[in-house]
């Protein structure tokens, strides 16, 4: 199943520490390559702004495609995207933006929230759902302080 996903508005996500979403794009697309490899799914993410206005070189590997929309709105690259798609019901897009999942379901495309897919990165298969899973960012290292680890 290919998902298309608003890549500053899952960042936006990333606030809510609970998530577990990270807040800095790199970090963000290498999670994204780790879901995509696990499910066996690919996976486009579309960021505001250009590649060149980010300082960094990074666009995507194996099953994941990053893409900048440049000039234009990362919303309207997206719902383009899902209006070329062949088949709009099987594409998943990722984004919590109202206006956005409108026009993506106008254009019979499906939509998933963040914090629903956010659940969804952390039920990752190939491991056991009751196998405690390393945590990342704050939430990790406040457990390992208070665990004597650090």
């Amino acid at each position: 199943m290919p998902y298309l996903i608003d890549g500053n508005n899952l960042l936006g996500a990333g606030r809510d520490r609970r998530l577990g979403i990270p807040v800095d794009e790199q970090e963000l697309i290498a999670m994204l390559s780790a879901f995509a490899a696990a499910r066996h799914a690919h996976l486009t993410i579309v960021f505001d702004g250009s590649l060149q206005s980010r300082g960094h070189a990074r666009a995507g590997t194996g099953r994941i495609r990053v893409r900048y929309a440049g000039r234009r709105s990362a919303d309207d690259v997206i719902v383009d995207l899902v209006r070329s798609c062949p088949a709009p019901k099987d594409m998943i897009v990722v984004t919590s933006d109202r206006d956005l999942r409108s026009r993506v379901r106008a254009s019979e495309g499906r939509v998933m929230g963040c914090r629903e897919f956010a659940d969804a990165l952390q039920r990752l298969p190939g491991g056991d759902e009751d196998e405690e899973k390393p945590m990342t960012g704050d939430i990790a290292m406040w457990e390992r302080y208070f665990a004597g680890e650090d």
